[in-house]
């Protein structure tokens, strides 16, 4: 077996031997070939196709001297027309036998023709030539030659310029590769054998080099290698057996501590016994006590809880107790004062588009009209905060909202007087938008800007930002559904803060920290809760003394890109003959709005009641119905106008109130041509809703 291991290693070491050299005689070859023989044959081909350039020119010269030659000889005769003059100048041109064809033409046609018959595969080249007598073109000579003799004398000497180069080639080639097997392969290959024998730790055999070249260089070099190999083994076997020696001591010291380790491993493990049992007592304690703690701890966190809850839940509870009463109160006030504003925002519409502007009374009922429409603005606030104000369900875009109040006169104005507060706005509302009432919202962005406005007493910044979420469970307080998208509009400012014991009573009606009179009518916040609430949003409060205030209202997101605002309605030019009946509890509000009607050019007729507008109904038809919402005794205008439909399902109506219910309002549109006008109400707006109704189909 060894010695097949042995034969096969030497079959291997011969074999890569083998391909080392065949490697290296392959590299040599072609870099001879590269550096010699292609300069070689570069050159051949060079000096062959100069010889060639220069005999081919030489011969053309030749053939050009002897047509012109024969030209000059052929004057005479072809001016004469006499070709037996010629002819003997034409032979003596044929006896050369390269010459296969003569052709000579005079101004009258052929004159002489000498032709020789053409070998296969010949090379001819024409050569031509005027002939010229007394300065005047009498005829051409042309003459066909044969250019194989030429060809055959440059085959010729390229076959003697390649074998004068192949002797040198072969030469050198055979002298180049005995150098290169007696001066550099056998000694590689020796060289190759020897390191196989340092590479097997074969150190008994001597190296030895009697070459004074690079290889026999080499050949030392191997020769100390081994040289020092044998010293290092030697060395080696030495310390081998003075570690065999070391390491029976070490056997022996090994004895003595495995017989230590074992009487100590029996203490140890008599000590963890002991402390096995002495860690049980404790851990069972330990796990009582923790128990008790955790039981503890839990009862304590329940009973913390349940407090904050049944605070949290009577504050809450008494917040909307309060609120209920107060909205009562509020859209009581509210639905008298609307009334009220009627004949003061209303009247003064008719009067001033029948005196001049430069009248001296313009001016005052201007003023009267601006006030009346102020106070419907805080009565509009109380309705809110009554939670009667009219539903609305127009789908916006939230960050168009807040631009629109950015760029009111109204905020505008705030600024002018403001100069140095900032206002800044980050919008991103990820192409969701909300549904609800605009002008409620802007109430909203209004009162939180102009809060934050008079909170900050000298230079401040006022951040107004829009972001988009989905909510989750984590937003306990938040009254949406899971991964419900929702809008979150956040307002915050750098001014002077809310006190802790303020915060709970921001949202109250007429609570204000401010100056009354001063800084509003204390509503705002009410007003803002209210409107959130009915959006169905929730609001947060964060306020520290000194720092600011920010205050972030939660929105969900509306997903129908379509308004449900009606859109705007264009007059038709031949309304103004139709019939109207209004019909109003309140004497001042009939004349106020019959005048209105007439002024528009409609035939309007008024009544008290709406038991008297159906009496009334069923004699006679009108186009339209104007109907107060709450009247008082008899029946409401919904009653009246539902059973005003028993008569005329067609019927058309317009419900006019200052004071109506949401749910109301649903009844409202679910029965058909109905449209609903807010008082107090101006011209232009009474005249767009009656057409509005009217021109509906």
């Amino acid at each position: 077996m060894t010695k097949l291991l042995t034969s096969t290693a030497n079959n291997k070491a011969a074999y890569l031997s083998l391909l080392t050299n065949l490697k290296l005689r392959t590299t040599i070859c072609a870099v001879f070939i590269a550096g010699f023989f292609l300069p070689t044959l570069m050159v051949w081909l060079i000096t062959i196709q100069s010889h060639r350039q220069v005999l081919t020119a030489k011969l053309d010269k030749e053939h050009a001297d002897m047509v012109q030659i024969l030209a000059l000889g052929l004057r005479k005769s072809v001016w004469t027309l006499v070709p037996e003059a010629g002819e003997a100048l034409v032979n003596a041109v044929m006896a050369d036998s390269r010459i296969l064809r003569v052709s000579v033409d005079s101004k009258k046609g052929a004159f002489i023709r000498r032709n020789r018959e053409r070998p296969t595969n010949s090379h001819i080249k024409s050569m031509k030539s005027p002939i010229i007598y007394h300065g005047r073109l009498i005829g051409k000579v042309s003459v066909d030659i044969n250019m194989n003799q030429m060809e055959a004398i440059l085959a010729g000497q390229s076959a003697h310029y390649f074998w004068l180069s192949l002797g040198p080639f072969l030469f050198s080639t055979i002298i180049l590769f005995w150098v290169l097997n007696h001066k550099i392969l056998k000694p590689l290959d020796r060289l190759l054998r020897q390191s196989k024998d340092l590479a097997d730790i074969k150190l008994n055999q001597e190296f030895r080099w009697e070459q004074k070249d690079e290889m026999g260089t080499l050949g030392q070099s191997f020769e100390h290698t081994r040289k020092s190999l044998a010293a290092f083994f030697l060395k080696l076997k030495q310390s081998n057996a003075r570690a065999v020696e070391q390491t029976a001591e070490l056997k022996r010291v090994n004895t003595n501590l495995e017989q230590e380790m074992a009487e100590r491993r029996r203490t140890e493990a008599a000590l963890i016994d002991h402390k096995e049992k002495l860690e049980e007592i404790i851990s069972q304690r330990t796990d009582e006590l923790t128990k008790s703690n955790q039981e503890l701890e839990r009862e304590i966190k329940d009973r913390l809880q349940a407090e904050t809850e049944r605070k949290a839940i009577g504050i809450k509870l008494k917040h909307a107790e309060k609120m209920e009463d107060l909205g009562t109160l509020a859209g009581g006030v509210a639905h008298d004062l609307n009334n009220i504003l009627s004949g003061i925002v209303s009247y003064p519409d008719l009067i001033l588009m029948d005196i001049p502007e430069d009248s001296p009374i313009h001016a005052p009922l201007l003023t009267i009209q601006k006030a009346g429409e102020k106070a419907a603005v805080i009565v509009q606030d109380l309705l809110t905060l009554a939670r009667r104000g009219v539903a609305a369900n127009e789908v916006m875009d939230l960050s168009e909202v807040v631009s629109d109040y950015l760029d009111s006169p109204e905020h505008c104005k705030m600024l002018e007087s403001h100069p140095q507060i900032m206002v800044k706005t980050k919008f991103n509302t990820g192409g969701l938008s909300i549904a609800g009432s605009r002008v409620h919202i802007t109430k909203t962005v209004m009162n939180l800007v102009s809060n934050a406005i008079e909170a900050i007493q000298k230079n401040g910044v006022i951040q107004i930002s829009i972001d988009h979420l989905h909510t989750d469970a984590s937003k306990k307080d938040l009254k949406f559904r899971s991964e419900e998208a929702v809008l979150v509009l956040s307002v915050s400012d750098t001014g002077s803060g809310i006190r802790e014991e303020d915060l709970e009573h921001v949202f109250e009606p007429f609570y204000t920290t401010k100056v009354m009179g001063q800084s509003g009518s204390g509503l705002g916040m009410a007003v803002v809760w209210g409107t959130v609430d009915d959006h169905n949003g929730h609001i947060e409060i964060q306020s520290e003394v000194g720092h600011g205030t920010i205050v972030t209202i939660y929105l969900p997101a509306a997903f129908n890109n379509k308004s449900t605002a009606h859109s705007e309605i264009l007059e038709d030019t031949n309304l103004g003959n139709e019939t109207i009946l209004v019909v109003d509890d309140i004497a001042e509000q009939r004349v106020i709005t019959v005048s209105m009607l007439e002024r528009m050019g409609f035939k309007a007729t008024a009544v008290d009641s709406g038991e008297s507008a159906l009496q009334l109904l069923a004699e006679h038809h009108f186009d339209l119905l104007i109907l107060d919402m709450i009247m008082e005794p008899g029946i409401d205008g919904l009653e009246t106008f539902r059973r005003c439909l028993k008569l005329y399902p067609n019927q058309r109506a317009v419900i006019a109130s200052g004071y109506i219910q949401t749910d109301q309002i649903k009844e409202v549109r679910q029965l058909g041509h109905c449209y609903y006008i807010k008082k107090p109400f101006l011209l232009d707006t009474l005249r767009q809703v009656v057409h509005e109704a009217l021109n509906t189909l």
